[in-house]
Order: structure tokens, then C-alpha cells, then sequence
């Protein structure tokens, strides 16, 4: 009887023993996947420097400061164009920020994302940046653009950022969940999420105190007012205190919604779009930022600006931006408690915009710029004049000077005379596989 026993103890650990390689043998196997390609963290931290200039390969996101023009290149840094001659603007270096999308600049500092972190820089000599300050881990953990075809295979964060793919063989564990990490998608992504804005809808400088900003698009998550920058993340609005020399004090943080894009900010009101609506907050009480209200829309893509009376959304659907009509709204916000929608007019593909004195700007992709007579928006809104040859994403106007960026290179402009809009310069695009 003992023998048996032994025997069938045996059997049975032999059973649990094969069953129990059975289970590993079944999640885990080998497969082409998507393999991540990891920046450490020191890496990262170590990597911003001025180089020498490097060709548009993949821009995103403009601004404007002191008759210098800075464009971002996806993910890479930024290019610094002497504007002195707008008709022969001058590349005269690039900054590496890996990682880099949205930018904005008080005084000499500029700040930056860089993947996860946000950085501040001195820029008064722009062959020699020095990186003044960093807030690290406050940003999403995005992934890059990875290919579809095949499964992506586990992302560890603690080896750092994950830059790039290597299509190979890896023997992984099956999970069985979805990725949840948001995806940066190149221009798909600049043009269904967002770029900073304003703080005068007519594209000027403004000082608040001893400070001056620049000015940028219509589609930034960066903003200023007073001693004061604010992020905007998917969900999450930051304030941060800047002292004189650059550095960040975090002062508040405020949960909103999810799907946020965009920011501009009129005086103390700042306007925020999202994939589902237009937030108004107040800022004459910082470093809190009060909830004032919001429009509620259909899904699309949202950037937002606005002047003393009318706040002006564009609403682009399809492929990340939803379903439904390619719009471009406009709202009587003389109370800002009650934003009332006052007309809406149909486009076509309804990218960034701007706005000078009665004249707007609206980039509609490739149906081209498009400039309009806003002097009676809730009223009409008549075409003064139209540029098809250019597929437009986002527009800076300043002092009868609009600079826009496009799918083929960065254009500038001289409105001054708006019956007779006048082609600048052109900055071409020169994408890196050629």
C-alpha cells in the first residue's frame, strides 16, 4: 500500500510538474515584434546642446521672439532662424531636445519639453545654451509611432524612453492587454492633438512686468501670464512659478479632462480646447486657476483662440479626431459664465488659426489658408483671400507679418495690404530619407 501511495504522489507531481510547463510553454513564445529602442534616462539628461544647423525634416510647432524664429522639429529640437530679413531668413543653429514638441520663451529662458521632463534653457547666446533648470517625470510616457503588423513587445520604463523599434525575434510573455501608453504619431499627432499660443490674439509681444514672451500658434499646451508657466498634459494643468534666473517652482496642479490639446490665454482668461469641449478658466487669482465654464462639442481635434468679445474653435474630425462636421465655431463670450454659440461655418479640414485686428487666419489642410473678414464673425464671415498651394497646419500673425507652417516648408507673408498678400521667403521641407 505504501508503494502505491508513492506512486501515485509521483504521478500526480509529474502531472502538476508537465501541466506547470505546459502553463510557461503557453505564455511564452517567440515572435517578430516591435522590440523597444531605449534612451537611458542619464542619456536624456545629458543630450541638450546648440549644433549646427540642420535642414526642416519634420517640423511641428512655431514661435516667435525678437525677430528669431524657432520651429520644432518632431520629437528632435528645435531650428533657430535669424528673422531679421524675412525675406532671407537665416538657419543659424539647432538645439538638441530629445523628446522635444512644445516650446515657449520669457526674457533669455526657454522652456521645453523633453519626453518626460520639462526643461528651461538660457538662450542668450544661442551657440552656447545652458540648460538653466529640469523637472523630471512630470509629462506622459509616450511611445513613438510603432508598426501595426506587428505586436509590440513589453516596454520596461525604467530603462529609460523608448526612441525608436527594432522589428526582431523575442521570446516575451504574452499579455494579453492593450497598450495603454499614448502614442506620438508624427504629423498625425501635431495635427490631432495640439501645439503654445498668444497671449494677444494680434500676434504682438507682450511684457508683463519686467518680462517678455514670445508669441506661437494656435495649437501649444505651453502658456504664460505674469511670473507664471503652465503645461497642459492629457488630463493635467501644472503652474510653476519662474524665478529671476529660470528656475521652476511647482505651485498647483489641476485635474480637468481627459483629451485636452490645446491653450491660449486672453488677459487673465485662459481658453482651453480638448477632444470634447471648450474650458474657460480664471487666472486673477493665481497660482490657483479657477474653473469658469465650458462648451461641450462633438469629438474632434479643438484648438481655441479669442479676443475681447468672440472665442474662435476649429473642429476637425476624422482618423483620431472623431466623427462628424469639419467646422469652424464661433462663440459670443462677453460672459464668460455663458459662452453662447453664435455661428458656425463649414470647412474642410480645419487645422490652427489666428487672429490680427478684424483679420483670421484659418489653416484648412490641403483646401489651403484661408483669410477671413472677422469684423462681424457672428454675423458672416466673407473670404478676403485664399492660398491653395500650400497644405496649411499653423499660423503666427505679427504686426502685418504671418508666418505659417505647412506641410512642405515654413512660408512667410506681408498682409499689410490684405487685398494684395504678398509671398516672403519659403523655408522648404526636406524630409530625412531623401
Amino acid at each position: 500500500m505504501r508503494t502505491k501511495n508513492i506512486l501515485l504522489e509521483t504521478t500526480f507531481f509529474l502531472m502538476v510538474l508537465v501541466f506547470s510547463q505546459s502553463c510557461q510553454d503557453e505564455s511564452y513564445v517567440s515572435y517578430m515584434a516591435n522590440v523597444p529602442v531605449y534612451l537611458s534616462y542619464e542619456e536624456l539628461r545629458e543630450s541638450v546642446k546648440a549644433v549646427s544647423p540642420t535642414e526642416l525634416s519634420n517640423p511641428g510647432k512655431i514661435y516667435f521672439k525678437d525677430n528669431v524664429i524657432y520651429i520644432n522639429e518632431f520629437r528632435e529640437g528645435i531650428h533657430v532662424i535669424d528673422n531679421s530679413n524675412p525675406s532671407s531668413p537665416t538657419e543659424v543653429a539647432f538645439i538638441d531636445i530629445p523628446g522635444n514638441v512644445d516650446i515657449a520663451i520669457r526674457d533669455n529662458f526657454l522652456f521645453a519639453d523633453s519626453y518626460v521632463d520639462l526643461v528651461v534653457l538660457n538662450i542668450s547666446d544661442i551657440h552656447n545654451v545652458k540648460e538653466v533648470s529640469r523637472v523630471k517625470n512630470i509629462f506622459e510616457y509616450y511611445l513613438p509611432e510603432y508598426d501595426t503588423d506587428y505586436e509590440v513587445a513589453p516596454v520596461d520604463q525604467e530603462k529609460g524612453v523608448v526612441v525608436d523599434w527594432e522589428i526582431k525575434e523575442t521570446r516575451q510573455k504574452i499579455i494579453n492587454q492593450p497598450i495603454y501608453y499614448p502614442v506620438y504619431r508624427n504629423w498625425s499627432y501635431s495635427e490631432d492633438l495640439a501645439l503654445y499660443t498668444a497671449t494677444k490674439t494680434n500676434g504682438s509681444v507682450q511684457a508683463t512686468g519686467s518680462n517678455t514672451f514670445g508669441v506661437g500658434g494656435s495649437m501649444s499646451r505651453f502658456g504664460q501670464y505674469d511670473k507664471y508657466l503652465f503645461t497642459l498634459s492629457e488630463n493635467l494643468l501644472r503652474t510653476f512659478e519662474v524665478d529671476a534666473g529660470g528656475t521652476l517652482k511647482q505651485d498647483d496642479s489641476l485635474y480637468i479632462n481627459w483629451g485636452m490639446e490645446t491653450m491660449f490665454i486672453l488677459k487673465n482668461t485662459m481658453f482651453l480646447g480638448s477632444t470634447s469641449a471648450m474650458y474657460i478658466y480664471d487666472l486673477s487669482n493665481l497660482p490657483s486657476v479657477s474653473y469658469i465654464s465650458k462648451y461641450t462639442h462633438f469629438k474632434s481635434c479643438d484648438p481655441v483662440i479669442a479676443d475681447d468679445r468672440y472665442a474662435y474653435v476649429t473642429l476637425k474630425v476624422g482618423g483620431n479626431c472623431g466623427n462628424g462636421q469639419n467646422l469652424l465655431d464661433v462663440f459670443d463670450i462677453s460672459d464668460l459664465k455663458n459662452p453662447v454659440l453664435k455661428k458656425n461655418y463649414p470647412m474642410h479640414e480645419p487645422k490652427g488659426l489666428g487672429k490680427d485686428d478684424d483679420i483670421l487666419f484659418v489653416c484648412d489642410g490641403d483646401a489651403g489658408l484661408k483669410v477671413f473678414d472677422a469684423s462681424q464673425p457672428d454675423v458672416q464671415l466673407p473670404e478676403l483671400a485664399r492660398f491653395n498651394d500650400v497644405n496649411a497646419y499653423d499660423v503666427i500673425p505679427v504686426n502685418n507679418q504671418l508666418f505659417l507652417i505647412g506641410d512642405d516648408g515654413f512660408y512667410q507673408y506681408d498682409y499689410s495690404d490684405v487685398q494684395n498678400i504678398l509671398l516672403l521667403s519659403k523655408i522648404e521641407i526636406k524630409p530625412a530619407n531623401n
